[in-house]
């Protein structure tokens, strides 16, 4: 049983080299933009699969297809990112101008009442229409509050779901390589 065990110990497989790892490659959307419309130049950008590939089997129209789908799905997802920095840009704008606003009606409201207190004398019909004018700007920049808070809420919800929605593109993303490389 030795001379067997150390027959065993003398036949090892030998230690191969490490592959080769490729670089990891990005995917450029202007380069994929040019191919895809034909544009003047696009015959210098690198392809986007190797024709002379040996792991490339009778899928390379998939794995076209598929690489053209997740291009649309980044440049997409780059629309909607600059859709949602312009409507943020919007929303502090109009938050700016609201908080002007509240100040402009805040200081009329300070106003109001030192006038009121100046003024006890007068007529209170006339104390009536300020204290009216006094809530109906106190409603007024509540409901704005609250259009706010909405607003926000509403960009919080759109953030979470393009973030959810690029993790599933990664996701997606690694699984091809992981088929690519099982395929391989």
């Amino acid at each position: 049983m030795d001379s067997e065990n150390s027959s065993w110990n003398q036949n090892k497989t030998p230690e191969f080299p490490p592959p080769n790892k490729r670089p990891e490659r990005r995917l450029s959307l202007k380069a994929a933009m040019a191919l895809a419309t034909r544009a003047p130049g696009h015959e210098t950008l690198m392809p986007l699969v190797k024709k002379n590939d040996e792991t490339l089997t009778n899928s390379e129209d998939s794995i076209k297809k598929i690489e053209t789908y997740l291009l649309d799905l980044q440049a997409d997802i780059i629309n909607r990112e600059e859709l949602l920095e312009q409507r943020e840009r919007k929303l502090t704008a109009r938050e700016s101008d609201l908080n002007k606003r509240a100040e402009a009606l805040d200081e009329k409201a300070n106003k109001i009442e030192s006038n009121t207190t100046e003024t006890r004398s007068e007529d209170s019909t006339q104390q009536d229409k300020q204290e009216d004018l006094f809530k109906e700007t106190k409603k007024m920049l509540l409901q704005r509050e609250k259009y706010i808070e909405e607003c926000e809420n509403e960009l919080v919800g759109r953030l979470t779901h393009l973030t959810q929605r690029e993790a599933e593109i990664e996701q997606r993303e690694e699984q091809m390589d992981y088929l690519d490389k099982k395929s391989k």
